[in-house]
Order: C-alpha cells, then structure tokens, then sequence
C-alpha cells in the first residue's frame, strides 16, 4: 500500500507535525479567547446604532424619477424612485 519503508516514514513524519500545528493552534486559540476574556472589562463596545445623515437628493433619471442620496457620515449610496 505505502511502496516501501522510507514512504511509511516520510508519511509518519508528516502525520507527526500535523498533529502538532493543530495543538499550537488550538494552544493559540484558547490562549487568545483567556485573554480577551481578562481584558473585556477593560473595553466598551459601541453598541449603538448607526442614523443615516443623508446628503441632498440627486435626480439620476428622469424618466423612472430615481434619486440618490448619501450619509455623509458612513458614505452609503442609496439610490430610490419618488412616487
């Protein structure tokens, strides 16, 4: 199945450092979730909503009457049709 002896060896080898990457990488994960834990009551998220401040309208088509408009804070381009 494995050719030879050498093949079985090299393929150990690799099995043996793939299991040691996945314990330093769950090592690191838990290590990097303990210390957000420790320093969360240091941090408050803002948790608030953002309001759209929009900008003036901007006639695009005549035709089909859609208008555009942007926040000026976040940038977003919101493109409607008036009735």
């Amino acid at each position: 199945m494995w050719g030879s002896l050498d093949k079985i060896a090299v393929q150990r080898e690799l099995r043996e450092e793939n299991r040691i990457k996945t314990k330093i990488k769950k090592y690191n994960k838990k290590m990097n979730s303990l210390r957000m834990s420790a320093r969360s009551s240091l941090y408050t998220r803002d948790l608030s909503a953002h309001t759209h401040d929009w900008g003036e309208e901007i006639l695009i088509n005549e035709e089909t009457d859609e208008f555009s408009h942007t926040c000026k804070e976040c940038g977003k381009c919101e493109t409607f049709e008036k009735m």
